[in-house]
């Protein structure tokens, strides 16, 4: 699977004259990114995913895992961080990130924000500064390290972010100003007060009233659309009327729906347990306690597809069935820590 970036322009109803930004990009069914997005100078920013493969997130020689920036015409600005570095992709803005979904400036500062899925757990909001490496698949979570970036907020359990806008417009005076992030397993709008590039308060806003929120913006009419995305396989349960693209405007009430969340401070730190390796690397797909998922099936009993075998597993943990979704670990976590989650699911497999 490869993906592709084009420019049309509309005419007469129609699109016309295509021109080929990027294409050629490894993607996979799960982790491809795709967001696009103006900034200032009308340079494009576009996210990919690390198609399943987290180390290619790490690859200065790849575009996977990236922020890549553009002028309008496709051709690499100039200015861009490793533009001058034979042995780097001269379009890369930024590296280390897992599946980027959301970008949005922050008008009153040129900050750019992103959203980004994290692995069981681990969501983040970032700020994106020029040639960063924001650490995935090295540091998730809480995790830090020097030379790696981490992130402003991270979520755990999951709210799943898609899009983010910051909302400039009129129509909906308390939102003024606010990041707002679509969420799909969080089943909301998230809703961050930003000031000198700190959180300084968020809130859930319309929490399971619609379902799945994948994409937010700000239509001409200064209201917000957003869209919900239940028929996704396999967390979507659609109804009778899903989809939807919505319209937020105001009620007249002083109802809107809103949660506030606790203040979004560091967990205290955890040993990394071939237990906790498996919660934050696996269990999203093959459950707590390998029982399964909508996803994938149970692997109690020693009932594995791929092998069943201590060297099948360290080898599938290795190099990943990424054709099935399942991604390669290798160098993301040590030869170690591979052979005691090996070793981990063995047990919890009898």
């Amino acid at each position: 699977m490869k993906l592709r970036v084009l420019r049309y322009e509309f005419k007469n109803d129609t699109l016309v004259n295509p021109l080929i930004i990027i294409k050629d990009v490894p993607a996979n069914q799960n982790h491809t990114g795709c967001r696009l997005v103006f900034g200032p100078g009308k340079k494009l920013y576009v996210t990919t995913g690390d198609a399943d493969q987290p180390m290619l997130a790490q690859d200065l020689k790849t575009y996977n895992g990236k922020i890549l920036r553009f002028n309008s015409d496709g051709t690499i600005p100039t200015d861009n961080p490793f533009f001058n570095n034979d042995t780097a992709r001269k379009e890369i803005w930024s590296y280390g990130h897992r599946n980027p979904q959301g970008l949005a400036f922050q008008k009153a500062t040129n900050l750019l924000f992103e959203s980004e899925h994290g692995p069981t757990g681990g969501d983040e909001i970032n700020i994106i500064e020029k040639g960063m490496n924001y650490g995935w698949p090295v540091i998730h979570h809480d995790d830090t390290r020097k030379g790696m970036k981490s992130p402003l907020a991270q979520y755990t359990p999951s709210i799943g972010p898609g899009e983010t806008l910051f909302y400039e417009g009129d129509k909906l005076p308390s939102l003024k100003g606010k990041l707002l992030v679509a969420c799909l397993r969080g089943e909301s709008i998230l809703s961050l007060i930003i000031k000198q590039g700190k959180i300084v308060d968020q809130e859930v806003l319309l929490k399971k009233a619609y379902g799945r929120i994948r994409s937010i913006v700000t239509g001409p009419d200064g209201f917000i659309y957003f869209s919900t995305s239940m028929h996704d396989p396999a967390e979507g349960r659609p109804g009778i009327n899903d989809d939807m693209i919505l319209r937020l405007r105001p009620s007249g009430s002083q109802k809107i729906l809103a949660h506030k969340l606790a203040e979004n401070a560091a967990l205290p730190s955890k040993k990394l347990t071939p237990a906790l390796l498996f919660q934050q690397l696996c269990a999203s797909c093959h459950g707590d306690k390998l029982t399964g998922t909508s996803v994938t099936k149970a692997m109690v009993g020693g009932k594995f597809l791929h092998g069943s075998d201590r060297k099948s597993i360290i080898k599938n943990i290795t190099n990943g069935i990424t054709d099935k979704g399942m991604p390669a670990w290798n160098g993301a976590i040590s030869t170690k820590d591979i052979e005691s989650l090996a070793d981990y699911i063995l047990t919890i497999a009898k």
